[in-house]
């Protein structure tokens, strides 16, 4: 029984073990916005630093994201839209558009080159990992004040516009 209980403890030990080690790594980043990020595994750029710093300054949690259910479903539909954009230009090989009179024709290479770039570029936009929380941060961003220099001198403009 003894033997048991002594075996179950070192298994458990051996099983915690593989955590400690990484947790001694932390590897800190900025990203695009400026913001501080940490975690255990290495990511481009990141810099590795000392776990004790962070006991020493905790940093706040950050609150979760309300992003409205609606906006969620339009850019999962927005995803599959480009995604089966894509998908469809993709395998054709000659791309037929249409003028606004009806007169058809066959797009030229690089200009289909250049849709199939502008719909891989839409693809990730909306279908990236973290594209939700980012396409809802863009829309619910507060614009700058514009504010004009206390030395600027008001331009009369006449009433025909130049």
């Amino acid at each position: 029984m003894m033997r048991c209980v002594t075996l179950t403890l070192v298994a458990a030990a051996l099983c915690g073990a593989p955590g400690l080690v990484q947790a001694e790594s932390v590897y800190q980043w900025t990203d695009s916005d400026g913001t501080k990020h940490y975690s255990d595994k290495p990511v481009p750029a990141a810099k590795r630093v000392n776990p004790e710093l962070l006991k020493s300054n905790p940093i706040p949690p950050r609150a979760p994201l309300q992003i409205a259910p609606s906006f969620r479903q339009s850019v999962a539909r927005q995803c599959a839209d480009a995604k089966e954009r894509l998908a469809l230009y993709e395998q054709s090989g000659v791309v037929i558009e249409k003028t606004d009179t009806g007169v058809e024709y066959a797009l030229p290479e690089n200009q289909r080159q250049r849709v199939l770039a502008e719909l891989r570029s839409n693809r990730d936009r909306y279908c990236a990992r973290g594209a939700t929380e980012r396409l809802w941060r863009e829309a619910t961003a507060v614009p700058p004040k514009l504010t004009v220099p206390e030395d600027a001198e008001a331009v009369p403009i006449s009433p025909s516009g130049f």
